[in-house]
C-alpha cells in the first residue's frame, strides 16, 4: 500500500499541502489541509473502511460518510468506532 497517498488530500482539491492538526478519539493527528471523501480521510487517520467516522461540531456528532466531501483545515476533532452490529 502506498501510504504517501494516504495522507493526501483529494486529487484537484485547492489544498495548499500543508499540515495541519486534527484530534481523533482525543489524539492529535497530523494530515494534510484540503478536501477529502469520508473514504480518504479514514485511510489519512488510519481509521479501518467498516468503522464509523463522525465530526464533533459544538459538542454534536455528525456522521461523516464514505462518500461525503469534508474540507480539512485543522482543529477539527472525530471519534471513530465500531459501526453498529460490529464488533470489536
Amino acid at each position: 500500500m502506498n501510504t504517501e497517498a494516504l495522507d493526501r488530500p483529494e486529487t484537484g482539491s485547492d489544498a495548499d499541502g500543508r499540515l495541519v492538526v486534527v484530534e481523533l478519539n482525543g489524539e492529535r493527528r497530523r494530515i494534510r489541509a484540503g478536501e477529502y471523501t469520508g473514504r480518504t480521510l479514514k485511510a489519512a487517520l488510519d481509521v479501518p473502511i467498516e468503522h464509523e467516522l463522525e465530526q464533533v461540531i459544538k459538542g454534536e456528532f455528525k456522521p461523516v460518510t464514505n462518500d461525503q466531501k469534508i474540507r480539512i483545515q485543522g482543529g477539527e476533532k472525530f471519534v471513530s468506532h465500531c459501526g453498529q452490529g460490529q464488533s470489536s
